[in-house]
């Protein structure tokens, strides 16, 4: 199971055209490493539904269990291209000639960093909520995506994202909030805010 877990975080910073090529060429790769037959699924983390294909195996999908989303929008629906992985507080950027001060709240389940001590990759589901100039939602992609190869524990992560756009982008209001896979059975969900005293840790979200 753990060179399968390395195998598959090797793709941390691929590119594909389309899902259905990162499926196609996972499902080759263990095809042919284990001379078997093999199903490969994947969670859409949009729509809290399996998709997938397999190979010579026919399966039936069983629907999940109810879940919850973040409020607010997704940075994930955004076209954009990211190419810096190491942390850059210089991506951050405020949409220039924007209609005055704005309240939004963006979410990504793209994120992921590593662990200082083991080198394990820490993946999660970040929410960040501001009142002020209007924060340009590619940039603030491209920023998140930018902690790939950063080495920082879960609580440092956060204290980061929220100083980098309080220094930079100068918000009234800020919170950010992170879901973290669960490492060793322990659910660490750190939150920095200058005007909440805390998240609403009701939600459950679906890869959780």
């Amino acid at each position: 199971s753990k060179s399968l877990k390395l195998y598959l975080n090797s793709y941390n910073c691929a590119k594909f055209r389309t899902p259905e090529e990162v499926q196609q060429q996972i499902l080759a790769d263990l095809s042919s490493r284990l001379k078997a037959d093999v199903t490969f699924e994947i969670l859409d983390l949009q729509q809290g539904l399996l998709t997938g294909i397999t190979a010579d195996v026919s399966m039936q999908r069983a629907q999940p269990e109810k879940t919850h989303s973040f409020e607010g929008k997704s940075l994930d629906v955004l076209n954009v291209s990211c190419d810096q992985y190491e942390r850059d507080p210089g991506l951050l950027r405020l949409i220039k000639d924007s209609n005055g001060p704005v309240s939004e709240t963006w979410w990504t389940h793209a994120f992921k960093s590593n662990c200082p001590v083991t080198g394990q990759p820490d993946w999660a589901s970040v929410l960040i909520r501001y009142s002020g100039n209007a924060i340009d939602s590619e940039s603030l992609l491209r920023y998140l995506v930018s902690y790939r190869n950063e080495a920082e524990f879960h609580e440092h992560c956060v204290e980061n994202i929220f100083m980098d756009i309080w220094d930079r982008l100068k918000p009234e209001k800020l919170s950010v909030f992170a879901r973290f896979l669960r490492r060793g059975g322990i659910d660490i969900n750190p939150f920095r805010s200058n005007h909440e005293s805390k998240p609403d840790t009701s939600i459950y979200l679906f890869r959780q």
